[in-house]
């Protein structure tokens, strides 16, 4: 059961084991694009190509999901950023329960968005965890866990790679060790959630620190992408640098001819932006074909 890129390497990694997957899980198409046409998931299309029968439930509310389910007979059930919450009936199905591969050092951020809130938040360190599921928000049993470091520049795409490959490598090492593994109860301390993250929050506010706005940008690279509006265009940010000084600007005010921005404190440049409908260009290329005015405060429109 999964949905995203995220899941893949755990997926690939069963179809080339020993062991049989009899079906895969994902969530339903969906509406993207500028086209509005509906969109499988990565899992959907991976399980399509590698001819697994694919399911796509909207809910296991339905008593008839849930039948279908216990009539596949699985000795266990692999969770990988699904995305649809499972009850307590479809957790008792396998055999052997239901696997999560959970990339945080749970129980700090339990939820969904755990790899973009790392990031965020500054963590410098985080971990890959295999998770014997029940019925709470990420508050099984871990199984297996392996720590990572964050990198001084890492992005959400580029931590969700590492986490995604790590957690195939463990999730090999947990089912053939299925059964001996000794359970490991998480703390209550240190619990923190890692909500899901909204279009908007894409929009960078420039009364916070240049620190946290860099983070949120490498953060978010992925989605929503960090944007800021000049001249009542939405331009992303996909890149930045700190620039370790302030001015007497307001915050959100273009400081120089290099787009250097006043923050909370301390100033952001962007390196890489995006137009609308546009390939992303470099500060240099971008500043060749648009002019901007040093003392233009940005987003005000």
């Amino acid at each position: 059961m999964g949905t995203p890129e995220f899941a893949i390497p755990a997926i690939s990694a069963l179809l080339n084991s020993e062991h049989q997957i009899i079906a895969v899980y994902s969530q339903p198409p969906s509406i993207s694009g500028r086209g509005k046409k509906l969109q499988k998931s990565p899992i959907h299309i991976f399980a399509e190509k590698n001819n697994i029968e694919i399911n796509t439930p909207k809910t296991f509310k339905i008593t008839e999901n849930v039948k279908y389910l216990r009539g596949l007979n699985p000795d266990l059930i692999v969770v990988a950023a699904y995305g649809l919450i499972l009850r307590q009936d479809v957790l008792d199905i396998p055999k052997f329960g239901c696997f999560n591969i959970h990339p945080s050092m749970l129980p700090r951020w339990r939820g969904a968005a755990p790899i973009e809130r790392t990031i965020e938040a500054g963590d410098t360190e985080t971990s890959v965890c295999i998770m014997q599921m029940d019925a709470g928000l990420d508050t099984g049993d871990i199984l297996l866990q392996e720590k990572v470091k964050i990198e001084p520049k890492e992005t959400g795409s580029s931590l969700s790679k590492k986490t995604a490959q790590i957690g195939a490598k463990l999730l090999l090492e947990a089912i053939a060790n299925i059964g001996k593994l000794q359970p490991t109860k998480q703390s209550d301390e240190g619990i923190t959630y890692a909500h899901k993250i909204s279009k908007e929050e894409g929009r960078i506010n420039w009364e916070l620190s240049a620190q946290e706005i860099e983070r949120k940008i490498r953060a978010f690279d992925n989605f929503p992408k960090c944007w800021l509006t000049l001249n009542h265009e939405n331009i992303k940010i996909l890149s930045s640098e700190i620039i370790p000084v302030n001015s007497n600007h307001k915050a959100g005010t273009i400081i120089d001819d290099k787009f250097s921005v006043q923050t909370g404190n301390g100033q952001i440049r962007p390196l890489i932006l995006q137009k609308p409908g546009k390939n992303p260009v470099s500060i240099k290329d971008f500043l060749n074909g648009t002019k901007i005015h040093p003392g233009t405060i940005l987003d005000e429109i």
